[in-house]
């Protein structure tokens, strides 16, 4: 979870985000995606819409 959490703190200093940070935070959140989704839906998008639309447009593209 921590490697997670750093990407999580990531995706809020940049957006758009950049392919290769995009291409790590795929293969992290494959690993870990049933625990952080729905963390990251019940709070991320309550609080960051936009970057959390960014972000899993990003996530699903891979």
């Amino acid at each position: 979870m921590k490697s997670s959490k750093i990407f999580l703190y990531t995706i809020h200093m940049q957006a758009p985000l950049h392919q290769e940070t995009c291409r790590l935070a795929c293969a992290d959140f494959l690993k870990e995606w049933v625990v952080l989704f729905s963390l990251y839906i019940s709070v991320m998008f309550e609080t960051f819409p936009s970057t959390s639309a960014v972000y899993f447009r990003c996530l699903f593209s891979c």
